[in-house]
């Protein structure tokens, strides 16, 4: 209070103009102390006028990161932050840039990324994102000679059982080539097997095998179409190789199912954005909005 008195006297001795000044700086110290939207509790740490504060520190926080470690990463955060505002200045201070080759180098980078922006916003608005079948299938066809198998891959009836069910039938119906057996298998399966193929899914054979205990699959069980029971302390592993590939061999349309469905998203979100850039560009040219010149 004393403080707020002596000033107002100061302030009333002075002339208008003395007192605008004052006032005006002031007003300045304030804003570049601490922004008027900001809490003085919420700021964790501040270099010269630059601040970090919680909400920086909870859009910094990466999203696996659990209670027990939080305090960790946030001290981490922090102190990386402000070694960054340190350096910068630093580094401000003794990289000359007399011909404003860094504020033009930053320029662009800023135009990229808001043309960058502007692409995605655009694209997300507007393109169809949905890849039927029958243009994977065209694709498949066009390209096919471009997708060779540089690994083998298998088409699998595989199946997991616990060792407490009792398998005397299930083993049967496993060897049997009666398809009445395939059936009651299925059946079995669907209710006591938690994980089951029926040669119905590709697979390469460097994924499959992570499926089977130790390294007991060998190559004369994959391309020889044997059946084989796997096991290991807990389970049995039921496996027959319906379908096998080489290396070389032509790769199956359903494992490169999505690559395919990938690579023609990517094409329609190109012919997209060249759409869009067409497209400002002549309504640009209807405007005059620019002009080249030749010399």
């Amino acid at each position: 209070m004393i403080l707020l008195n002596a000033l107002h006297y100061i302030l009333l001795q002075m002339n208008k103009q003395i007192c605008s000044i004052l006032v005006v700086s002031l007003a300045l110290f304030m804003a570049c102390d601490t922004p008027l939207d900001i809490n003085e509790d919420d700021i964790l740490a501040r270099v010269d006028d630059e601040i970090f504060t919680r909400d920086d520190l909870r859009n910094s926080m990466p999203l696996y990161v659990t209670e027990k470690d939080s305090a960790f990463y946030a001290e981490k955060i922090v102190k990386t932050w402000v070694e960054k505002q340190l350096l910068y200045k630093k580094a401000k201070l003794n990289v000359p840039d007399n011909e404003d080759i860094i504020a033009r180098q930053i320029e662009e980078y800023a135009k990229e990324l808001y043309i960058h922006r502007y692409e995605e916003l655009y694209v997300n608005q507007k393109l169809d994102t949905l890849i039927s079948t029958r243009e994977v299938s065209e694709y498949y066809t066009a390209q096919k000679k471009d997708f060779i198998l540089r690994e083998p891959a298998v088409k699998p009836l595989f199946i997991v059982f616990s060792k407490e069910l009792d398998l005397s039938r299930v083993k049967q119906w496993f060897y049997s080539s009666n398809p009445t057996s395939l059936d009651d298998l299925k059946d079995f399966t669907y209710q006591f097997s938690s994980q089951f193929y029926f040669s119905d899914t590709w697979f390469y054979l460097s994924d499959f095998v992570k499926f089977v205990p130790g390294e007991q699959l060998h190559d004369n069980v994959v391309f020889s179409q044997t059946h084989k029971i796997l096991q290991d302390s807990v389970y049995y592993y039921y496996i027959k190789i319906d379908t096998a590939l080489k290396t070389g061999d032509f790769i199956p349309k359903e494992l490169i199912y999505n690559d395919i469905a990938t690579i023609l998203l990517h094409k329609r979100q190109q012919k997209c954005v060249q759409k869009m850039k067409t497209q400002i560009y002549n309504d640009a040219v209807q405007k005059n909005q620019f002009e080249i010149y030749t010399k």
